[in-house]
């Protein structure tokens, strides 16, 4: 089955005379914005070639026709069952294929069977359509909505919590019923996955918000924590579950999908997210650096010590913790936020929807959002607790001394003040040590001041040699593809230089005092070559100007004051062990160079496994141009054909 690329539109409206709702499929978006109304919506639905024949790029249903939705299901499975005359549409909602069977019998045969399949039954809808009129509809949603909510949810309903937090839990509650008692209506095994999270993810906030209570601090931090929860959860229940029955009323706020919404998309972004879960999430990265770098025998001094080419985390014994559950991420497009991740949620540009094979619109961007999550919580154990004036002395003691720390923890503590004094002193001009000239108040602010710079730079790092497999060509390719996107981000230029070569001197920084250029040097190969090809834009040029014309007097500076960081990061949070399951694919079996294994073919819908998402995004991400049609197919397959180890 292929998929032709141009979308077409199922659109709806209402008759003024009489309110009934009409019907049809039209070839652009324009067309069907002249018979505009309130009560009009739309969605693209894509054009398939099956028995030799493709599906019409228009349609008006005349005469007595059944439209079926269903899904969320692998296209195959329906189309086994229809004849070469029967006419087939895709969709990125969870009703994911429609189809008008040739005959009346046929369509009876069609209910039936959906009626009686066990395997994996899916909810599907059927219209029966007079001349585009919209007489009656067919629902069977093939699960009985469960009649009582988990008692995690009514337990934060019926709870007594700070005021700070009362708008915030009062829109949390039915929200959340909302969404798991939409999940829960089909029987459909990947709906079934995503009720079963929602109920865990309940259970998460319940404790998370039980901590508010007794934490004086905390209501502000929890409050902040509800607020990205509901918008993400917002956002995840109208996107996946809009256009599922009765699909006259659920709509998506993501209007050009009014109809059907985007089901398939946001399920193939969650299958993405478990994989990151269940892998380096389970690798519980913070906890291990946590007790690996508690121990003395670890310690040394990082400013005048080379550390040993070991895996120290793959040593850690995260005893009975290591099964514990991993709180799951709320996972969706989103328009505002683009690529963000936090401690509760990860989400994905809704460009991304029609452009995903494009590596400017990448999913693997989502390594990064990640990779922020991992590292944020790195730090924060690292970070000083700013309201306590022992642990500001205790930073101010490792501050200003000139020896190791008595664990590799606080020497990593001291590398990062280290760091900051190099940055500060390379952005300000002063060489002279500036350590004794602050206090804990001067050292608080500046500590605040360099964070963020010390995050982007372990990210990236963190980012390259766990998601590309230090592969230069590939990991600058694509950030600075993705950066190519971002509007107004010329006074950023440097900055993302100064990432780029620090993620790179992670292959480096054993060779001494030259590891610095040749870094430079990979990083300005890799943009000249990305110049010469459809990726290369303003961005590439003016990165390659400044590096040309700036690194000796600039930007070679700033890169070797946060030298100290990537050392951290490729020393103490890599660990070979878990990277080899973060990229290996078990379902690669050999095949052409451009596919590196794979024996699917883009556009065409086949059910075959893979079982890593990343591998197979980033080896079908490398056009320029966005294709629509492509795009689907990714989703279709990251949807449909993720198989899990469970």
């Amino acid at each position: 089955m292929k998929v032709l690329d141009g979308p077409v539109f199922l659109s709806i409206h209402s008759r003024s005379k009489d309110r009934h709702r009409i019907i049809e499929i039209v070839p652009s978006q324009s067309i069907a914005l002249k018979k505009w109304g309130p009560f009009s919506r739309i969605s693209p639905i894509f054009r398939i070639v099956e028995f030799g024949k493709e599906s019409p790029q228009e349609y008006s249903f005349n005469g007595k026709k059944q439209l079926f939705f269903i899904g969320p299901v692998h296209p195959e499975r329906i189309i086994a069952q229809l004849s070469e005359s029967s006419k087939a549409w895709l969709s990125l909602g969870l009703f994911n294929i429609l189809v008008i069977p040739h005959t009346l019998k046929e369509a009876k045969n069609l209910e039936k069977w959906l009626e009686k399949e066990k395997n994996d039954p899916c909810a599907f809808e059927i219209w029966t359509i007079q001349n585009g009129v919209v007489l009656d509809q067919t629902i069977q949603t093939a699960r009985k909505t469960p009649a009582n909510l988990p008692t995690a949810v009514i337990g934060i309903g019926d709870g007594k919590y700070p005021s700070e937090l009362g708008e915030a839990i009062a829109e949390y509650v039915p929200l959340m019923a909302s969404t798991l008692t939409r999940s829960s209506s089909s029987s459909a095994k990947m709906c079934n996955e995503l009720s079963d999270e929602l109920i865990e993810l309940c259970g998460f906030h319940e404790k998370m918000l039980a901590v508010s209570k007794k934490d004086i601090n905390m209501p502000y931090r929890a409050l902040d924590l509800m607020l990205t929860i509901n918008a993400g959860l917002s956002r995840l229940a109208s996107q996946t579950f809009a256009g599922t029955s009765p699909i006259f009323e659920r709509e998506c706020h993501f209007w050009s999908h009014s109809l059907l919404g985007i089901g398939v998309a946001t399920l193939a972004l969650r299958n993405i997210k478990i994989f990151l879960e269940k892998t380096l999430g389970q690798a519980r990265i913070p906890q291990r650096f946590w007790a690996m770098s508690k121990k003395k025998e670890n310690a040394i001094d990082l400013s005048r010590e080379m550390p040993p080419d070991k895996d120290f985390l793959a040593d850690v014994d995260l005893g009975e913790t290591a099964n514990e559950p991993v709180c799951p991420l709320i996972s969706y497009f989103s328009g505002r936020d683009g690529w963000r991740g936090t401690t509760t949620t990860i989400s994905a540009p809704l460009a991304a929807i029609t452009a995903c094979n494009s590596l400017r619109w990448s999913l693997l961007t989502l390594t990064h959002e990640f990779s922020h999550i991992v590292i944020g919580a790195i730090l924060s154990d690292l970070s000083p607790d700013f309201s306590d004036p022992q642990d500001l002395s205790k930073f101010e003691r490792l501050w200003k001394q000139n020896k190791a720390g008595d664990t590799l923890f606080e020497e990593i503590q001291r590398t990062l003040l280290f760091s900051i004094l190099e940055m500060e002193q390379v952005a300000t001009g002063e060489t002279p040590d500036i350590r004794n000239d602050h206090n804990n108040e001067s050292l608080k602010a500046l500590f605040q001041k360099w964070k963020p710079q010390i995050e982007e730079t372990m990210v990236h790092v963190f980012d390259f040699i766990y998601f590309y497999g230090k592969d230069v060509d590939k990991y600058i390719n694509g950030i600075w593809s993705s950066w190519g996107t971002i509007p107004n981000v010329t006074s950023r230029i440097e900055d993302y230089i100064i990432r780029s070569i620090c993620a790179v001197l992670s292959t480096q920084w054993r060779r001494g005092l030259k590891a610095e250029d040749l870094a430079k040097k990979d990083v300005e190969v890799c943009l000249e070559n990305l110049n010469s090809t459809d990726f290369g834009g303003r961005y590439v040029i003016d990165a390659l100007k400044i590096i040309r014309e700036h690194w000796d007097d600039r930007i070679k500076k700033k890169v070797r004051a946060r030298r100290q960081l990537v050392k951290i990061v490729s020393t103490y949070l890599f660990s070979k062990e878990i990277a080899t399951i973060v990229r290996g694919e078990p379902e690669i079996s050999g095949g052409t160079k451009d596919t590196e294994g794979y024996t699917l073919h883009p556009c065409y819908i086949e059910d075959k496994r893979i079982r890593n998402p990343l591998v197979f995004t980033e080896i079908y991400t490398k056009l320029a141009k966005p294709s629509p049609a492509f795009s689907l197919w990714m989703y279709y397959t990251l949807a449909f054909c993720v198989r899990r180890d469970e």
